[in-house]
């Protein structure tokens, strides 16, 4: 594991990436970038993930991998643009979000969810509501969204993981 004093932290080994996946805090997210260094698009957002990742390390635990060493994860989570963030807890896909546009709004939003679950599994044992609740779908939600890059006329872009 690349970057132990970084913020995001770059994998680069699936074992490294199911080791982190284990032993992921149920109170907290793990974020996966998927991303190419040579990318420009992925470089352009490097400061801004960088900025969530270090903003957010309360709630989520940031690991970059390129999907060059991590194809089998990024057909697994339906990768198809870069970047794109698997926002993930116990094991389980909670948001899809591509580029940093409402990358931080997922976060939040996700991990207030789990927050909330959190309180009414200890307050409210047994509850039928709550029980309802946790089975809901996970993956429901805004569906990707573009990346911060701009192009003259102000169209986002995003890049092929091609």
């Amino acid at each position: 594991m690349e970057g132990k004093d970084k913020m995001v932290k770059g994998l680069s080994k699936d074992e490294e990436l199911e080791k982190v996946l284990k032993d992921a805090a149920t109170t907290k997210l793990v974020v996966l970038e998927f991303m190419k260094p040579d990318n420009q698009v992925c470089i352009y957002v490097k400061g801004e993930v960088d900025r969530i990742a270090t903003e957010m390390k309360d709630k989520a635990d940031f690991y970059e991998l390129d999907v060059n060493n991590f194809r089998k994860y990024a057909e697994r989570f339906q990768v198809e643009a870069l970047p794109a963030f698997v926002l993930m807890q116990n094991f389980r896909k909670k948001r899809h979000v591509v580029g940093t546009d409402e990358l931080e709004k997922a976060i939040y939003q996700v991990h207030d969810k789990i927050a909330t679950r959190n309180q009414d599994e200890s307050g409210k044992e047994g509850n039928p509501g709550t029980q309802a609740k946790s089975g809901q779908d996970e993956n429901t939600g805004p569906k990707p969204t573009g990346s911060n890059m701009q192009d003259s006329s102000g169209k986002l872009f995003l890049c092929s993981i091609q």
